[in-house]
């Protein structure tokens, strides 16, 4: 069992690195690219299946909602061929969000010891460093060409790469610094899925003296680089996600991680201040100006409008298509723009997956977020005076990089390897309640307040 289990952690430790450094790393064969990710997860789903049969007394929290939820998005998936979407581009989208939605069974039921979430948290880390360098030297104007003509041009890490990299190229300026790019995808996302990483490596930075010097000079540059990079972003989501962390650090006791969290932080400002805010090593003026039309002009602006409307609008769909209360048109159907919900806002994970899945499924979802809140800080909690925390609290301060992408991005809602990031996540809290996580020191013995064992003891020497 012990081998079968740590080859079992072994590729939930290959899907981290994937998923956090080349989601889209592909084969082609035929009409479309075949997903390592998605083999991986496969192999994830088949071990968990056959290695639960040993867990019989395991708990597993949220599966109930999580799969009353996942029957409805699967039916509503499989209606896209119903509403015009070709045969094969519902079978393709089905699998992949049915094993999207699938990682979430497989990690917490593959992960029982802490041991098994420090091999994920290095891979994720030795990932999320190289999405951070990624990104930073495609922002900064000196080094921006030669890496994406570089890296963007292969096809196996993204379909797509090369005319996107055409595109980014074209529209920004060879001067300045621009927003970075890396193999996650969108700026947005990228940023999003380094912020929830960092409060990982800073675990492992804090327990850098059970690492060898490799994982040890990893940890610590990658709590240094993911600041960088989410700054480097000007992403006003994923900033926000890593203000909320920072303060969650300050007001709640994390030990160790909050030095790995506030030291960096300093270290940018830092940077910033002798470098310079105007630089042009820095696009600050993109923040600004985003920010500022957040206030002045909310609904003229399409970005600002799209967002509040994406609140609004599907209300006014459910009452032209009550069945939306239920089920909805499927991911595969809204690529192609021939939904009834086309040319709709749909800027937030509330509308896409009201659109793709329905209602119901979309309300089952905001519970699910709030619930695995509630659970992480939960466990975050000292059970007994001696616990080792560390590993739910650096959980619970990566899980507030999920609230900006669920209230302003659409990606939860219907992109496959977003929803990969968002159940991956719950999958590790999940695996929480069957990890007791006894205390690295043994916990003192309390006195005895029993006389009787001693007294039996004397009399006996007496005799």
């Amino acid at each position: 069992m012990t081998g079968r289990l740590s080859k079992a952690v072994g590729l939930v430790a290959i899907f981290a690195f994937l998923l956090f450094a080349m989601p889209k790393l592909n084969l082609r064969l035929g009409p479309a690219p075949i997903y390592i990710i998605d083999l991986v997860a496969g192999a994830m789903a088949l071990s968990a299946l056959w290695l639960s049969q040993s867990y019989r007394n395991t708990k597993y929290p949220f599966w109930t909602v999580f799969s009353i939820m996942l029957v409805l998005v699967m039916i509503s998936e499989a209606l896209s061929y119903y509403h015009g979407a070709s045969l094969f581009e519902t079978v393709y989208i089905f699998f992949r969000i049915a094993l999207a939605f699938c990682t979430f069974y497989a990690v917490s039921i593959l992960i029982r010891t802490r041991e098994d979430y420090e091999a994920v948290f290095k891979a994720a880390t030795l990932a999320m460093c190289l999405s951070a360098v990624l990104l930073i030297l495609t922002s900064l104007p000196m080094t921006r060409v030669l890496v994406i003509e570089t890296v963007f041009s292969i096809k196996n890490l993204d379909p797509a790469g090369d005319g996107v990299a055409r595109k980014y190229l074209f529209k920004i300026s060879e001067e300045t610094a621009a927003r970075g790019k890396t193999l996650i995808g969108a700026t947005n996302t990228s940023s999003t899925f380094i912020a929830l990483v960092w409060p990982l490596a800073a675990y492992l930075h804090g327990t850098r003296q059970r690492l060898s010097r490799f994982w040890r000079l990893t940890s610590m540059i990658g709590v240094y680089l993911a600041p960088m990079a989410v700054m480097m972003s000007y992403s006003r989501g994923s900033i926000l996600g890593v203000m909320l962390m920072v303060m969650a650090a300050f007001l709640t006791p994390v030990g160790a991680i909050r030095k790995g969290l506030t030291r960096p932080i300093m270290a940018v400002a830092l940077l910033v201040v002798l470098v310079g805010v105007s630089s042009q090593l820095f696009f600050f003026d993109r923040l600004t100006n985003r920010v500022s039309a957040i206030f002045d002009t909310p609904v003229e602006t399409y970005g600002e409008a799209a967002r509040v409307l994406s609140y609004v609008d599907p209300f006014l769909h459910l009452d032209q298509h009550p069945l939306h209360l239920f089920l909805g048109e499927g991911s595969a159907i809204l690529r192609t723009g021939q939904a009834t919900s086309s040319g709709l806002a749909n800027h937030s994970m509330f509308a896409a997956n009201y659109y793709a899945h329905g209602m119901l499924a979309t309300a089952l979802y905001f519970f699910i977020v709030f619930a695995g809140f509630y659970y992480a800080n939960w466990h975050r909690k000292a059970r007994h005076k001696h616990a080792d925390l560390g590993v739910p609290r650096a959980l619970y301060l990566a899980y507030f990089s999920i609230f900006p992408m669920v209230a302003f991005a659409p990606g939860m809602g219907f992109e496959p390897r977003v929803i990969y990031w968002f159940t991956f996540t719950l999958g590790l809290l999940a695996a929480l309640r069957n990890n007791p996580f006894p205390a690295t020191r043994p916990d003192p013995a309390p006195p005895s307040l029993d006389w009787t064992p001693r007294l039996t003891f004397m009399a006996r020497n007496r005799a």
